[in-house]
Order: C-alpha cells, then sequence, then structure tokens
C-alpha cells in the first residue's frame, strides 16, 4: 500500500502546482492560460478523488502514519492555495462589475478598491 500512497501523495503535488499555475493565471488575467490550468486541475482533482476513494476502502494498517500525515498536509496546502485563488477570482469579478457598471452610465463613484463614494453634498441635499 505505501506505493498506493505515494501516487497519491505525487498526485496531490500535482494538483497544488496546479493551484499555483492558476493563481499566476489569474493575476496575469490571461484567459487562455486559465481555461488551460482549469482543464488539467479537473482532471488532477478527478485523478485524486478516485485515488482517496481506494485509500478510504482500505484499511488503515496498510498505511504509515508519515505518509497519512505527507498526504494531509498537501490536501491542506491545496486548500488554502484554492481559498486564494477564490480571493482573487472574488476581486476581479468586483472590478469586472464596476467596470461595467461604469460603462453602462450607471450612478456612483468608486474608489481605487471598488468602494463605492458618497460625496457629503449628496448626502445632504438627500437630508434636505
Amino acid at each position: 500500500m505505501s506505493t498506493d500512497t505515494d501516487s497519491h501523495c505525487v498526485c496531490a503535488e500535482r494538483l497544488l502546482a496546479l493551484l499555483e499555475e492558476e493563481r499566476v493565471a489569474l493575476q496575469s488575467t490571461s484567459p487562455d492560460d486559465l481555461a488551460q490550468v482549469c482543464r488539467e486541475k479537473v482532471q488532477a482533482l478527478q485523478q485524486l478523488s478516485s485515488l482517496l476513494n481506494k485509500l478510504n476502502d482500505s484499511t488503515a494498517e496498510d498505511i504509515l502514519p508519515g505518509q497519512r500525515q505527507r498526504l494531509r498536509d498537501l490536501i491542506l496546502r491545496c486548500r488554502q492555495q484554492t481559498r486564494g485563488n477564490e480571493a482573487l477570482l472574488r476581486v476581479h469579478a468586483r472590478r469586472t462589475r464596476i467596470a461595467l457598471q461604469l460603462l453602462q452610465g450607471m450612478p456612483g463613484h468608486y474608489d481605487t478598491r471598488g468602494h463605492q463614494q458618497v460625496s457629503s453634498t449628496r448626502t445632504l441635499r438627500g437630508l434636505a
């Protein structure tokens, strides 16, 4: 079972590398690169999921504690990288939404972080 656990770790390491490539693609805003990485990521996720299902079906004694911990650590790092990539996606989505609103002539003024600014004269007029 040791070699099976090693293949799990190799697969998880590949997924972690793909998540890093995804982050780079998100930062460079390259849709072609992002699409390619996402296709590869889906394949890696399917492979890892299949391997983990086989691992869950095996007995716990078949897996060395050090290998189990290494796999857990890799999966935790994958989760953390995924959260970081999700945050990047939210930032890009917010910026795109604001840009579309501005192009469509929607009211409101935004600061560099994408937060709507309300001027003091506008607030005073609203109270009068």
